[in-house]
């Protein structure tokens, strides 16, 4: 693989493609999941007709706990569903590269060997897939859970307008709907679906996948960025689904997202951005929506690049020169997107200097979220009220008898 990320011909993987009917497989990246990779693959275990249509390609990781003993087990009991690939370890990007090469499905997930999937929602996934034409990327809901305080929250989008809404053909998918959008279409209702492009909600279709010739980056941690920016900024043909199928397991310190580790591996997160960075769209390459998909989806990635440099690195010195560092760089790269994050930029550096925390920043938001959310069902409320205050108006002029007419 070459530094923009282009796949060499070389790495491709020599599995059998020839199993046929598979319309989804799910690449599980696996790497010492040995408590956490049962529960996984249970999740994942549905009738004979879903097993038929599902595939799943355990990518083992270089693991050095006997995970792979608990994967055999499942490959044993079910070989047309399960595979289990062992390489060298070389990080979760080149686990999910091995997986997009060797899967057959005709759509692709990516889970997390410490996640799981709601099984019923797998399922009624499988059927949707099997109904709608062929598709860039399906968006779905997903739960984020709290293993500290097990809170779950729920990550759904409205569906606007759904192309079809299930009816009885198929008692088990009555009340769910979908709907066939353009990405043009998805930013203009971008508040709504724009927490879906994520590595939990986003399932590519393996062709357009695999068009793209590029690979995920390897050796280093945060490469669900290149998976959410990269491949979505190509495309056009989407489906939204009202289902929940990803669990995300949130609240443990080992994990890559928490405050500790984003710290230590920030360098990592560096590497990854400037491999997005080569991917920079042009109007011979990307869409008018998809270069306003890029922008958009980089910016959150690049603000939290600069909130762990000044906030989270034990080390604010240090913190703020590769913060520096890297800003000169985007500024060189991308003058126009230095200009859409610079107003941060130098926002969280003063923030790093007076010692603020990125702990205190999150509870910021929140707050901001809830007066905002405050402010909202204010509103609506007063909206309400207006509307059934003219409705009850109304009313009393009908009630009331004119002036000289009979009583």
């Amino acid at each position: 693989m070459d530094d923009s990320g282009q796949i060499k011909q070389e790495n491709r993987c020599n599995c059998n493609q020839e199993q046929q009917g598979k319309w989804l497989s799910v690449i599980i990246p696996m790497y010492n999941a040995g408590p956490f990779i049962k529960k996984c693959l249970d999740s994942m275990i549905l009738g004979e007709a879903g097993m038929n249509a599902l595939e799943v390609l355990v990518v083992d990781d270089g693991s050095t706990d006997g995970a792979c003993v608990v994967v055999e087990n499942y490959v044993r009991r079910w070989p047309q569903t399960f595979r289990l690939l062992k390489k060298k370890n070389a990080g979760h990007g080149s686990a999910v590269n091995l997986g997009v090469s060797c899967c057959t499905g005709r759509y692709l997930k990516v889970v997390d060997a410490d996640d799981w999937v709601q099984t019923e929602e797998l399922g009624k996934m499988l059927k949707l897939l099997q109904r709608i034409r062929q598709m860039d990327a399906v968006l779905c809901g997903y739960r984020i859970l709290d293993i500290r305080s097990g809170k779950v929250q729920n990550i759904r989008a409205q569906i606007r307008q759904p192309l079809q809404k299930e009816t009885a053909e198929d008692a088990s998918l009555q009340g769910d709907s979908f709907a066939c959008l353009t990405l043009g279409e998805v930013l203009r209702d971008w508040d709504n679906y724009k927490r879906l492009f994520c590595l939990h909600g986003l399932i590519y279709g393996t062709d357009f996948y695999r068009s793209m010739h590029r690979d995920l980056p390897e050796h280093v941690s945060y490469d669900d960025a290149y998976f959410d920016v990269v491949y979505a900024s190509r495309s056009d043909r989407l489906c939204a689904a009202d289902l929940s199928v990803y669990v995300y397991r949130i609240g443990d310190p080992h994990q890559s997202v928490s405050s500790r580790n984003r710290a230590e591996r920030i360098r990592d997160l560096e590497t990854v951005l400037l491999r997005i960075l080569k991917t920079a769209p042009h109007a011979d390459s990307h869409s008018k929506a998809g270069r306003a998909y890029w922008y958009r989806r980089i910016c959150p990635f690049l603000t939290d690049y600069f909130i762990t440099a000044f906030l989270r690195v034990p080390n604010r010195r240090k913190g703020r020169l590769y913060a520096s560092r890297f800003y000169r760089k985007l500024k060189t790269g991308d003058p126009g997107l230095w200009r859409m994050i610079r107003k941060k930029y130098m926002l969280l550096k003063v923030m790093g200097l007076l010692h603020i925390r990125d702990t205190w920043l999150t509870k910021l938001l929140e707050l901001k979220a809830c007066a905002v959310d405050f402010r909202c069902r204010r509103q609506c409320t007063s909206k309400v009220q207006r509307v059934h205050g003219q409705k009850w108006k109304h009313t009393m002029a009908a009630c009331t008898p004119l002036e000289g007419s009979e009583s």
